[in-house]
């Protein structure tokens, strides 16, 4: 009887530890999820701001100039593939999909 009553205490114990780092890990995923969406809503604003930069003509026709408008092409590129790659974390749909990373790759080649 009293070795039941250990086991079954063990038991317990080892549920009670178990479950309370199961909620604790929860809470930290569910934080860090938005944390996440706050971090795409800012590159977001950041991608629509290079758009519209990239947009404007230019007058200065020196290769410096010309280098930097490349590397923040390069750059709003790298955004927004980082973006696609964390929203599609998980999502198994997107695999034979074209993302919208290609597609405006595909849009600055031409």
């Amino acid at each position: 009887m009293s070795l039941e009553l250990a086991v079954i205490f063990l038991l317990f114990m080892i549920s009670f530890v178990s479950s309370y780092y199961a909620v604790k890990f929860g809470l930290l995923l569910l934080s860090l999820e938005d944390d996440i969406e706050e971090s795409l809503d800012d590159i977001d604003e950041s991608f629509k701001a290079l758009s519209e930069i990239l947009k404007k003509p230019i007058f200065f026709d020196s290769l410096e100039v010309r280098q930097c408008i490349t590397e923040i092409r390069n750059c709003r590129s790298v955004v927004v593939k980082i973006a696609d790659r964390l929203t599609s974390f998980g999502d198994n749909n997107q695999i034979g999909e074209k993302s919208r990373y290609d597609n405006i790759r595909k849009k600055e080649n031409s």
